[in-house]
């Protein structure tokens, strides 16, 4: 599946989602609840999709699923949160535990 992702350094990209490693729905924030992690085996490239119910009319329409890059801090969140997230970023070494 493609999807537009928000990248670490800003910009967008259209890219071919890797290997799904959690899906379901935890909340975040206040109306904002993640998805999905995806992994790339390859690229070693972290994947969050999100969801948020809001919209903030003086900004920008942000309802709906978002799709960004995981940086260092929140990959090290995601394994502390899901045992499995951390099994295949371990074995990956897609970041250090």
């Amino acid at each position: 599946m493609k999807a537009t992702v928000t990248m670490l350094d800003g910009t967008t990209q259209r890219i071919t989602l890797p290997k799904v490693a959690w899906t379901g729905r935890d909340e975040i924030g206040t109306g904002m609840f993640r998805e999905a992690v995806y992994i790339g085996t390859k690229s070693k490239r972290v994947v969050v999709q999100t969801y948020s119910q809001w919209e903030d009319r003086h900004t920008h329409g942000c309802i709906g699923t978002e799709y960004h890059e995981a940086d260092e801090d929140e990959k090290a969140t995601l394994a502390g949160e899901y045992d499995e997230i951390a099994e295949i970023l371990d074995k990956e070494n897609a970041t250090e535990l």
